[in-house]
């Protein structure tokens, strides 16, 4: 691990692509996943692996409310499925943890540690991973809500649109929308006279960091 890497996490673009099947992408990840990797990712040695216990964990990493030894199952779980998309590598040796990473072909965006701890959730941290990975782009991340549905696992426009509204939020979001624009010109006019609205743009909000401002839909 070199000084450049000590700093940020590697989370590769893939981690947030959607695909119609695992097949074409094995290597997408839920938000609890993502949460998981980056928190052992940042816990590297200068070997760039990771020691530590199930124990150790489940009181540094929060995928439940309810009781600890809940939450230690559901890391568990998630670290298995890392291991089974062939992300990450653990050796267990009598509850003895060695962690290592593999690499995956294809870009990656640098996540700083300090993105991560900011938020301390793992819809936050999902989002604007998924937003991050385009922000050098002059548009930014563009989402349909039905895309955002499937990122986040949701099937409720309704509780879609919500999460949104409070992420963008103009005094308290970690992101910024640009709302999509409507154009005659471009999109198809339904039978009913509407115009269809493009997709908004999003981008990440780098003051609501400096802020410390953490708010968003549970």
């Amino acid at each position: 691990m070199t000084k450049k890497e000590e700093n940020f996490i590697k989370v590769y673009n893939l981690f947030t692509t959607l695909s119609s099947t695992e097949k074409d992408n094995p290597y997408q990840l839920n938000e609890k996943e993502l949460y998981v990797y980056s928190y052992l990712y940042m816990q590297r040695n200068l070997n760039g692996e990771v020691e530590t216990a199930y124990d150790a964990l489940k009181l540094f990493i929060t995928l439940t409310t309810k009781r600890i030894s809940d939450n230690k199952k559901e890391i568990m779980v998630q670290m298995e499925s890392l291991v089974n998309k062939g992300i990450i590598n653990v050796k267990d040796n009598n509850g003895a943890l060695t962690i290592t990473f593999n690499e995956i072909n294809g870009g990656f965006e640098q996540v700083l540690f300090d993105h991560y701890k900011a938020m301390k959730d793992t819809r936050q941290y999902y989002m604007f991973c998924a937003v991050k990975k385009w922000e050098r782009e002059t548009t930014g991340a563009i989402y349909a809500i039905w895309q955002w549905g499937k990122l986040l696992s949701l099937k409720s426009d309704r509780r879609v649109k919500d999460i949104l509204n409070e992420a963008c939020d103009e005094e308290n979001g970690f992101l910024i929308k640009r709302v999509g624009a409507y154009s005659r010109d471009k999109k198809v006019i339904g039978s009913d006279g509407q115009v269809y609205q493009d997709a908004n743009n999003y981008f990440p909000n780098y003051d609501w960091f400096k802020s410390g401002k953490i708010s968003i839909a549970s």
